[in-house]
This record gives C-alpha cells, structure tokens and sequence, in this order.
C-alpha cells in the first residue's frame, strides 16, 4: 500500500471532482455541510463511494479559503445580472421533483 489512491482530479477548467463520479467537490460538501446530509446520505445521492465522500471533504477542508473566495465570486456574479441564490435553489428543487416525477412514469 505504499502507492497514494486519488479520488480527485481537476477537470478542465480546473473544477475539483472526483474520478469516479466526476460530482464537485464543492456540491459533496455543500450536500453535508450545508445541507446536513450525512456521508453515507451524499455517497448515496451522488451513486458514489464514501472513500469519495471522504476524499471530496478533505479537499474541501484542505483548499476551503480558495473555494469560499471562488463561491463568494460567485455569488457576486449572481447577484450583479439579478440571479438570487434562493431563485437558483427553487429552480433545482423544481428540476429534482421533475425528475422523480418522470422516473416513476
């Protein structure tokens, strides 16, 4: 075991994901941190490993003062062209309950 496993990897744009599902790191901890999902509950929602759970925290926590500058940029950006986080919340709940809706016709 003396060889280090990845989990992570920066996408093209320089996105932290993981390799295997390729979610952002970003959504994972905002899903457990924010959203109080447990790691299991994450693993199961993303259809990932809870090594990828674990890995996607731990480089959340490792690079958190780059990703809340890059959310706070983003944030900004937002609210410059009038897009609000809660308009974007309501827009991805309503995207989720599709979603169900179509995968139990």
């Amino acid at each position: 075991m003396d060889t280090p496993i990845l989990h992570i990897k920066l996408d093209n744009e320089g996105t932290p994901r993981t390799i295997n599902g390729h979610v952002k790191v970003k959504m994972i901890a905002r899903q457990h941190l924010e959203a109080g999902l447990s790691i299991s509950e994450v693993a199961e929602h993303y259809g990932i490993s809870l090594s990828d759970v674990y890995s996607a925290l731990s480089y959340y926590h490792d690079n958190k003062a780059q990703m809340d500058v890059d959310r706070e940029e983003i944030e900004a950006l937002l609210e410059h062209v009038g897009v609000s986080n809660d308009d974007l919340k309501k827009k991805v709940l309503k995207r989720l309950a599709d979603n169900e809706n179509s995968d139990m016709a």
